[in-house]
């Protein structure tokens, strides 16, 4: 996964609070996905769309229910596990959008529909 050198800093950081408070699961977890990360600049032109986030985020949880299916050595039915993932697909989304503070749930790095301008303000 790419991630900004801004959100890299900031997860750092978080790692970093959450071993001074002694949240070890936080910080082992966020250290794990910290290393698994590349950083790209904040300045680099970067584009990730809905779709290309929905698709990830079922990749990871079909990994997942492989995961448990091995665990209890079982064949779960295909067709039930796409209803599963879709299910917790959506959830998992709507719950991250609220945590992330977003109404509408569009993207930081979604392209620009045809028309669309990019607006930006400057104090001065």
């Amino acid at each position: 996964m790419k991630i900004s050198k801004q959100m890299f800093n900031r997860l750092t950081a978080q790692a970093e609070e959450a071993e001074y408070l002694k949240l070890n699961k936080v910080s082992k977890n966020l250290n794990i996905i910290i290393k698994e990360s590349s950083v790209r600049d904040n300045e680099m032109l970067y584009s990730f769309s809905k779709d290309q986030l929905d698709n990830n985020i079922e990749n990871l949880l079909w990994k997942i229910a492989l995961n448990i299916s091995d665990y209890f050595d079982s064949t779960p039915d295909a067709e039930q596990v796409q209803k599963l993932v879709d299910l917790y697909a959506s959830q998992l989304f709507n719950d991250f959008r609220v945590l992330a503070g977003s109404k509408d749930g569009v993207g930081a790095y979604e392209q620009l529909v045809p028309g669309e301008d990019i607006e930006i303000e400057i104090e001065l």
